[in-house]
Parts: structure tokens; C-alpha cells; sequence
């Protein structure tokens, strides 16, 4: 090991100033245009981004319902509706 002194004594600080800069270019996010419906799981939606790629937003818990084997999306909106007995109650719109 060197000490930290002789090192910084043999640096040229005009080497350090006239290092050119580089300019990287960031890359534009690419935009969601869609959803791909047909490729939903319990917690998955899944997206087609405008470059052709995709995403993935995976949830800890259940997004969707299962409704004659398509993936439905819960709604916890309230609804008016009537229990078995012909009782006003409020249930969700969408799944249980």
C-alpha cells in the first residue's frame, strides 16, 4: 500500500481539467399505450409500452377476479344492491 499523500503529490491537476466531458444521452422512457388484457394474472397486469416493449406491475395481493376464465379486474366501488332477504345492503361492483 501507498500512502494516500504520495499519490495525490504525482496527480496533474491540469490532467484533471482538461479531461473532455462526456455527454451521455438518456434515453426517453417509453410511454404505456396499452393494457394486454388477454395476459392478466391473479396479481399481474401486464402493459405494451410504445418501443415495443412490456411491463409487468406485480401486486402483493389479488388485482383480479376469476369470472368463466378471464381475469377480471376487482372493483371495491359501492353499489346499492339486496342481500338475500330483499335487504338494501352496499357491495362491491366487482368481485366480493
Amino acid at each position: 500500500m501507498a500512502p494516500i499523500k504520495t499519490i495525490a503529490e504525482t496527480i496533474n491537476p491540469q490532467a484533471i481539467k482538461e479531461t473532455p466531458q462526456i455527454n451521455v444521452s438518456q434515453k426517453q422512457e417509453a410511454k404505456i399505450i396499452g393494457e394486454l388484457t388477454d395476459k392478466k394474472e391473479k396479481n399481474i397486469k401486464r402493459f405494451m409500452k410504445d418501443d415495443h416493449t412490456y411491463e409487468a406491475d406485480v401486486y402483493p395481493t389479488a388485482i383480479h377476479y376469476l369470472v368463466s376464465g378471464q381475469w377480471k379486474d376487482i372493483d371495491n366501488s359501492l353499489v346499492d344492491a339486496a342481500d338475500e332477504y330483499n335487504v338494501d345492503v352496499l357491495q362491491n361492483k366487482g368481485n366480493s
